[in-house]
């Protein structure tokens, strides 16, 4: 009698090992149908939950904001370190005219078409340098003077049309300030910012706009067009 019931429970442990051990290699939908409904039940509501905290308006918000200022800071920084180098090229023209008056140029490697040859004679070689100088010079200012605009153009529609609220977080305010108190490339630009408002104005005046629109407390007349307060009624 007692081997009698002791078999029944010795097949039941051995069942129990078995499908534990084949846990592992066990197909989902059988998985499905082995698992308690209360676990099932408790597994379903721990999954809504971290759905609805994933996909809430207010984390769909946060995320939104986290895009938009990433890509207005990395504009940001553009702007204002290629700012600091066109402003370097502020005197370029009266700093090459003295180049050329001093003949400076006769140091600087030459290609074999632009060496002195039979009745070229210094002055002439020294000129030719100049005016090469001044076309590479001026090609870099151009470059820049669009590096900037593009840069600009992004700042300024996003600070003028801000949707997700980007600019009216203090993490955000508090991330510009700091970069605005510690970067070695504001610190150069600010520096040189007189011989950029000389050269160059409107640029100038434009970046200006974009550093007084996270320094001051309030907004500019034109900025943004959109309060980011009312973000959360808008979406």
């Amino acid at each position: 009698m007692k081997s009698n019931v002791r078999y029944p429970a010795l097949m039941a442990v051995v069942f129990l090992i078995l499908c534990v051990t084949a846990t592992s290699a066990e197909p989902l939908y059988d998985q499905y149908l082995n698992t308690p409904k209360e676990t099932l039940k408790q597994e379903t509501t721990q999954m809504s939950e971290a759905l609805r905290k994933t996909f809430s308006e207010g984390s769909i918000e946060r995320s939104q904001q986290r895009i938009d200022f990433a890509d207005y800071y990395a504009n940001f920084k553009k702007m204002v370190l290629y700012g600091a180098k066109l402003a370097n090229y502020a005197d370029y023209e009266e700093n090459l005219a003295f180049a050329r008056d001093k003949e400076l140029f006769k140091s600087l490697p030459s290609s074999d078409a632009s060496k002195p040859a039979g009745s070229l004679d210094q002055k002439a070689f020294v000129k030719d340098k100049y005016e090469q100088m001044k076309v590479n010079v001026s090609e870099e200012i151009d470059t820049y003077q669009d590096l900037i605009t593009i840069s600009l153009n992004a700042c300024e529609i996003m600070t003028a049309n801000d949707l997700s609220g980007f600019s009216g977080t203090k993490e955000n305010q508090d991330t510009i300030r700091r970069y605005l108190d510690e970067s070695e490339a504001y610190q150069v630009f600010s520096q040189r910012y007189e011989r950029m408002e000389k050269n160059w104005p409107n640029l100038a005046d434009r970046i200006s706009r974009q550093i007084t629109f996270w320094e001051a407390p309030g907004r500019l007349p034109d900025d943004p067009i959109i309060d980011p307060t009312l973000t959360g009624a808008i979406l």
